[in-house]
């Protein structure tokens, strides 16, 4: 499967659809994924899918997804460096903090 095989579906879905597809496809790669839709305080902090420790269940990864109708415009920038910035201010400390988009960036200059 080619990776544009791979991304095709996630274009054409935003919010909760989008969500479920991003923690079906990151289940399958990564043990302890859990969509935060009904976890209250964790998706209101913005953490919409999460990869945690089983051991004491501690959040390793939070995954903030956000989608897009139609093409990346570089309007859309500065919104998600507005996201990533809300996210430092209310969430816990994680390890790490992917952002997940439905669109393809094409231009290098908009993805530093």
């Amino acid at each position: 499967m080619s990776k544009g095989d791979l991304r095709k579906p996630f274009y054409s879905l935003t919010g909760d659809k989008l969500t479920n597809l991003v923690e079906q496809h990151l289940r399958l790669v990564l043990p302890n994924v859990k969509e935060t839709m009904r976890l209250g305080d964790l998706d209101s902090q913005g953490i919409d899918v999460l990869h945690f420790e089983e051991d004491d269940g501690a959040v390793v990864t939070a995954i903030q997804v956000k989608g897009i109708e139609g093409q990346f415009k570089p309007e859309h920038t500065k919104k998600f460096i507005d996201e990533i910035g809300k996210f430092e201010n209310k969430a816990p400390r994680v390890k790490e903090y992917w952002l997940v988009i439905n669109a393809a960036i094409t231009d290098s200059a908009h993805r530093k």
